[in-house]
């Protein structure tokens, strides 16, 4: 980075690219400016134009020596914006737009306005302004409420405080100090840096005293192009802070949600479809009333194209938000481990230790436990563990498994490991996790909790003979484990993993989602097994979750010869293995005969703690 020049206060910088067509009156209008040339210069940063840009640029650098240009390779806005501020030798940096006209008092605004208070970033409200009538109609719904939402930037009268605010004026040191502009968000970068501002205790401020122009798109296809990619990376700006800046951003998703499923269930349900008809009436109506408010449309046509522009706006904005909520971040491909027999057999082995020391502690504090799964198919088809298999999972009456949490400090060989506000397992079940080893499956990568060879303890609940009683028990089961594991339904078809997907993003605070999973757990356990005729394992995914089991299948333990030892399952084991797999006796085909968990590392011999950093 360069050093300072005391001499300069302002360092304007304008991310270009093919810009031959504005390039010059871009120039002209700074040129413009009131404010004294000689403690500013002008940095344009090049996304490596070829349509003749670059010339335009040299021809007016070489007469006046503030104006700079510098390449951006990655021709990616962000990009250009954090070599602009790098290589910035002002006190301020002022964010230009090469597309915009600026009032000749544009700089010295920004100037006087950011040092006569403590703001971190101070601008102008966006004045819209149009050359043909599609852009003065797509310029109305810029000054409409029901358009934009009511943000206080749209306000050209609003002075004050807000949350956002285009283009902007900053203290390069804060700004360095900030960690400039995030790079993986190329399209709505001013909004990311503003909501750290405000994280960050910062604030910005709106002055009509700073004053532009922006020219908005001229056609209805590039008015959808346009939102729908500021929906799209708005989506990662609330993906990456877990929260909105303002609430009214969510409404438009839902809208487009609305519209995709509502005419569908309709089609099941009078009330549904009645529903529907007043929200669709209700949304016509206000566009209507918005739409023939406009103080800059007179013509009666006009304004019903305005209606038009606001359904635009809103469906083009909630399916770009829709869309960035989908898609998929490129992880760093992570290999399977590949367990050599040998290498498996000393797992099971591990496995087998650890649940023999288990047993002892759960005989001490008086806690019933069963095998289940594969462990429990293993006792009986093989007197031991299924020859591919690498784990053990275990059931635990409701009352046990609680009891074992409040004993989680009192074992030094394993951790029992369970979410709550302090901790995030990533799993809706408690963890009981070898102190003296390490495993490591993909999905606890980068998770800050006790990662050895482990067993999977799943409680058992009381399941209540209403069927209606039976619906609410699974629906909170579902919120529960929805918001315990934190992540959307895989599996179960696309509207599972579109609606789980959407309540995440709605309820994006870890801290709110572990209440709504409280609630959930208390009201899904409520029932008591000694009071019921079923029980039901409702923290074992949706696969299982919808299993029903007569008590008494549980109601006291068989011991089964497992490897060495003897091993308790369920007294009606029989019933309990046809329920949830199946002819279990029956060996599975060839190809199915894998281990199933994702495990990316494996050291039997050393703690979790040697690698709690690497992974």
């Amino acid at each position: 980075m360069n050093s300072m020049n005391n001499n300069l206060l302002v360092s304007v910088i304008v991310p270009i690219l093919n810009e031959k067509n504005y390039i010059k009156e871009f120039i002209e209008s700074v040129l413009s400016q009131d404010f004294d040339k000689s403690r500013m210069e002008v940095l344009l940063i090049d996304g490596m134009s070829n349509d003749g840009t670059r010339n335009i640029i040299f021809d007016y650098s070489k007469k006046f020596d503030f104006i700079k240009i510098f390449d951006n390779p990655e021709k990616k806005i962000p990009n250009a914006l954090n070599i602009g501020i790098e290589n910035a030798l002002g006190k301020y940096i002022v964010r230009m737009d090469a597309h915009t006209y600026y009032y000749p008092d544009y700089i010295s605004q920004c100037v006087s306005i950011i040092e006569s208070g403590n703001y971190q970033n101070v601008g102008g409200p966006t004045v819209v302004g149009y050359k043909d009538n599609i852009q003065k109609i797509i310029a109305a719904a810029n000054y409409s409420f029901f358009a934009l939402g009511g943000g206080k930037s749209h306000d050209i009268m609003y002075e004050g405080y807000a949350d956002t605010v285009s283009f902007g004026t900053f203290n390069r040191e804060y700004l360095l100090n900030l960690g400039m502009y995030d790079t993986s968000i190329p399209f709505a970068e001013d909004d990311d840096l503003n909501f750290r501002i405000i994280e960050n205790g910062g604030s910005i401020f709106i002055s009509p005293k700073i004053r532009y122009k922006y020219y908005p798109r001229s056609s209805f296809k590039s008015l959808f192009s346009q939102y729908f990619k500021y929906g799209l990376w708005k989506s990662a700006v609330i993906k990456k802070h877990k929260k909105p800046s303002r609430i009214s951003h969510l409404v438009p998703p839902l809208f487009v949600l609305f519209l995709i499923f509502f005419p569908i269930l309709s089609l099941f349900s009078n009330f549904i479809l009645y529903f529907s008809n007043i929200i669709i009436l209700t949304y016509i109506v206000l566009s209507f009333i918005f739409s023939f408010k406009s103080k800059i449309l007179t013509s009666f046509f006009d304004k019903i194209l305005l209606v038009f522009v606001h359904f635009i706006i809103h469906t083009s904005y909630g399916t770009g938000i829709l869309f960035g909520m989908f898609k998929k971040k490129k992880n760093k491909v992570i290999k399977k481990y590949s367990f050599s027999k040998t290498e498996l057999r000393n797992l099971q082995m591990k496995s087998l230790d650890l649940i023999i020391r288990f047993q002892k502690f759960c005989n001490d504090n008086n806690l019933k436990f069963f095998l289940c799964g594969g462990g429990c198919i293993g006792a009986v088809r093989h007197s031991g563990f299924i020859p591919w298999d690498d784990d053990l999972d275990v059931f635990m009456p409701r009352e046990d498994y609680e009891k074992l949490i409040k004993l989680k400090n009192y074992s030094k060989s394993f951790s029992i490991i369970r979410t709550d506000d302090k901790i995030f397992s990533g799993q809706t079940f408690t963890i009981v996790s070898d102190n003296n080893s390490t495993l490591i499956k993909k999905e606890q990568l980068g998770l800050k909790i006790p990662r050895g060879v482990s067993i999977d303890v799943f409680p058992l609940d009381g399941c209540p003979d209403s069927k209606i009683k039976q619906i609410f028990q699974m629906i909170y089961a579902c919120f529960f484990s929805l918001y315990t594991a934190r992540v959307p339904s895989r599996n179960h078809g696309w509207f599972a993993k579109i609606f789980t997907k959407f309540l995440l993003f709605v309820i994006h605070g870890n801290k709110l989602r572990y209440k709504i999973a409280s609630f959930c757990e208390k009201r899904m356990s409520m029932y008591k097994i000694s009071e019921c005729k079923y029980v039901k394992e409702l923290c074992a995914g949706p696969k299982y979750m919808r299993n029903i089991y007569k008590r008494e299948i549980f109601d006291s333990c068989v011991y089964k010869k497992f490897e060495n030892v003897d091993l308790p399952l369920p007294n009606g084991y029989d019933s309990y293995l046809k329920t949830a797999f199946g002819n279990y006796m029956e060996m599975p085909p060839k190809e199915k005969r894998v281990n199933s968990h994702d495990v990316v590392f494996v050291d039997l011999e050393n703690s979790y703690e040697k690698y709690k950093n690497r992974f």
